[in-house]
């Protein structure tokens, strides 16, 4: 039977969940700027090739093989296949690429390569603006989620790099931060990872204040671990949005333990339909 909810006045809406085993193989897409494709340059004058460019991505290879979970990176992009160990290079790392031009593409990116888990590391390319472009790509996130019916758990980074005294780079963190907690707020399924002050990096950790060296990457990579490994029931969070815009909903809470999602909505023109 289909049921369609009109009213002006918000509601409380209160779904129970049964818990269903999830045993494919976690697909994990890194996704950002040069901070995922890796840089360009161990110095100046020393370019690297493609083949070894893998930023963060081999380090976090080996710590997620060594953990004993099953998983696989995706993406259209291909980097860091000639490193030894040899580990999955596919990711949608784009050098010089801002927010909003990932967030132009992320629907597409999740189309060909459909993703459990996004790895996301971006901004440092549009630090003068705000967190619009990011606020974008979320959206973009969620439109793919309603569309396929495929949850899918954002590690969004609070981002770092070692450029003294440059109050661009906290406001736009500051702001991330607090997109990211409405968001959350409203049933999101994205999990904070705040790279700039919990990583440890310090400026021996960078190549040019910007970019990480190779123990950079490491402390990055180790920063990954806990919210890719962590137990949640992604599908509850799916949910609100497939009844409701976003921008409807008000609050949620997602209980994993009990397997139930409550959150509070008002009703849009076209009725929910259950």
């Amino acid at each position: 039977m289909i049921t369609k909810i009109f009213s002006s006045t918000k509601i409380l809406l209160l779904i129970l969940f049964l818990n269903v085993a999830h045993s494919a193989p976690l697909r994990i897409m890194p996704l950002g700027d040069s901070i995922t494709y890796d840089w360009v340059f161990d110095d100046i004058s020393n370019p690297r090739p493609i083949g070894v460019r893998k930023a963060y991505r081999s380090y976090l290879y080996y710590a997620l093989t060594n953990a004993g979970i099953s998983f696989d990176f995706v993406g259209s992009v291909t980097s860091g296949q000639d490193i030894q160990p040899s580990f999955d290079p596919n990711n949608e790392g784009h050098t010089g690429w801002t927010s909003y031009e990932v967030a132009a593409d992320v629907y597409n990116f999740l189309v060909a390569n459909p993703a459990d888990i996004l790895l996301v590391y971006l901004g440092a390319n549009d630090l003068s603006d705000n967190v619009n472009g990011m606020a974008s790509l979320l959206d973009q996130v969620d439109a793919f989620e309603r569309d396929y019916n495929m949850p899918v758990r954002v590690v969004l980074a609070l981002i770092a790099d070692f450029r003294e005294h440059f109050p661009a780079l906290e406001a736009f963190d500051s702001n991330l931060n607090i997109l990211a907690l409405d968001r959350i707020n409203k049933g999101d399924n994205i999990i904070i990872v705040d790279m700039y002050t919990e990583a440890g990096l310090t400026q021996a950790d960078y190549y040019d204040k910007i970019h990480p060296n190779e123990i950079g990457y490491q402390k990055i990579a180790n920063m990954w671990v806990n919210p890719i490994l962590s137990n949640r029931t992604d599908s509850l969070y799916l949910y609100p949005i497939k009844l409701v815009s976003r921008t409807n909903i008000q609050e949620a809470n997602i209980n994993e333990i009990e397997n139930s999602v409550t959150f509070t909505t008002t009703v849009p023109n076209n009725g929910i339909i259950f």
